[in-house]
C-alpha cells in the first residue's frame, strides 16, 4: 500500500504554482469502479489514499476554463510503499482577463465527439437591453446606450472569444447548432469559460446564515439548538461563475437524512432547518437529470457540490 497523492501545478513540480478547485476522480484501470474522488486545496494537492499496488486512470475536471495538458483521462501507476505523488500539469493560459470592470471576457475551445476542433462555428450575441440615456456631469453630455450585436467565431483549433457585459442576459444563436435562439446569463467575473457559459451546469449550492456563507463550499456545516429553526438563504453557483438565488437545476435529496434528528422544508430562496433531536445529519444537492433539468452532462463526470451537513446539539447551558 502507498499513500497516493496528485498534484496540480501550472509546470511541473517545484515549477509553476499550485492549482485550487481542481476535481479528480480515481477508478481501476477498467475504467469502471470508482475508488475515491476529492478536490485540491490551496496548495494544490488531493490525497487519494492508502493505495494497493496496480494500475489506476484518473479523471480530471480542472475549474474552467483551464485546460488538463495531456488529457481530463491520464493513468498512473502505484507500486511498492511509501509517499507517491503523480504531477498533473493545468493550462491556465486561456484565462484571458477583460481588461475591463463591467466585461467579462468569455472564451473556450469547442471540440466534436472524437476530440477533434470544430472550426467555423458562428455565435450571435445579441443583448437583452433596451435604449437607455447616459449623463455624464462631469461634460455635462447625455449619450444614448443602444443594444448590439455580437458575432464569434471558432478558429481551426475550435477557439472562439468574446467580451459580454457582466450580469447581462444575451439571447444567443449558435450557427449549425440547435437552430434556435437561448438566453444566457453572464457571470459578475472579468474572465469566464465560453462552453459554460453557453451551456450552464451547476457547480455548488451555497447556504447563508445572517449573511455569512457557510464552509467549507464542497461541504458545509451549520451547528443548530435542539428545538430551534433556522432559515438559509441558498445560492446556485454555475460552473460559469453565475451566482442565482434559490435552487436552480438541483434538488434536495433527503433520502439519507434522519429525519428524527432534522425536518428540512423548502423557503423562498432558502431552506427551514427544525431542530428535532440531538445528532448529525446530511442533506444532499443533486442535479436534475437530463430530460427534466438543461440536459447538459459532463465529461469527467462530477457531483454537484454543497452537501450540507447539520449537527444538532442541546441548548448550551
Amino acid at each position: 500500500m502507498a499513500q497516493t497523492y496528485v498534484s496540480f501545478r501550472t509546470a511541473l513540480f517545484p515549477g509553476g504554482d499550485p492549482i485550487s478547485g481542481v476535481y479528480v476522480a480515481l477508478y481501476d484501470s477498467t475504467g469502471a469502479n470508482l475508488q475515491t474522488s476529492a478536490t485540491s486545496g490551496a496548495d494544490g494537492r488531493v490525497f487519494l489514499g492508502d493505495i494497493a499496488e496496480a494500475t489506476y486512470e484518473l479523471r480530471i475536471t480542472a475549474p474552467a476554463p483551464a485546460k488538463v495538458q495531456k488529457g481530463t483521462l491520464q493513468q498512473i501507476v502505484v507500486q511498492g510503499a511509501g509517499d507517491q505523488v503523480f504531477d498533473v500539469v493545468i493550462d491556465t493560459s486561456s484565462l484571458s482577463e477583460s481588461g475591463k470592470a463591467d466585461v467579462c471576457r468569455c472564451s473556450g475551445v469547442f471540440v466534436d465527439p472524437y476530440g477533434d476542433p470544430v472550426r467555423d462555428v458562428s455565435l450571435y450575441f445579441s443583448e437583452e437591453l433596451i435604449p437607455t440615456l447616459l449623463y455624464t456631469a462631469a461634460d455635462n453630455k447625455t449619450k444614448a446606450v443602444v443594444p448590439r450585436k455580437l458575432v464569434t467565431k471558432t478558429d481551426a483549433s475550435g477557439f472562439a472569444s468574446v467580451d459580454l457585459i457582466q450580469d447581462a442576459s444575451y439571447n444567443v444563436y449558435m450557427e449549425g447548432f440547435e437552430n434556435i435562439s437561448r438566453i444566457i446569463k453572464v457571470p459578475k467575473l472579468t474572465t469566464s469559460s465560453l462552453p459554460d457559459v453557453l451551456f450552464p451546469v451547476v457547480d455548488r449550492v451555497e447556504y447563508e446564515l445572517s449573511n455569512v456563507i457557510l464552509a467549507p463550499a464542497s461541504a458545509p456545516t451549520v451547528t443548530v439548538n435542539v428545538g430551534t429553526k433556522t432559515t438559509l438563504d441558498t445560492y446556485t453557483v454555475f460552473r460559469s461563475g453565475v451566482r442565482e438565488k434559490g435552487l436552480n437545476d438541483v434538488n434536495f435529496d433527503q433520502t439519507n437524512t434522519d429525519k428524527d434528528i432534522v425536518s428540512v422544508s423548502l423557503t423562498d430562496g432558502g431552506i427551514l432547518l427544525e431542530a428535532l433531536a440531538v445528532g448529525s445529519t446530511s442533506i444532499e444537492v443533486k442535479r436534475i437529470v437530463p430530460g427534466t433539468g438543461t440536459g447538459v452532462t459532463i465529461y469527467p463526470s462530477t457531483e454537484a457540490r454543497g452537501t450540507l451537513h447539520v449537527t444538532v446539539q442541546e441548548i448550551p447551558a
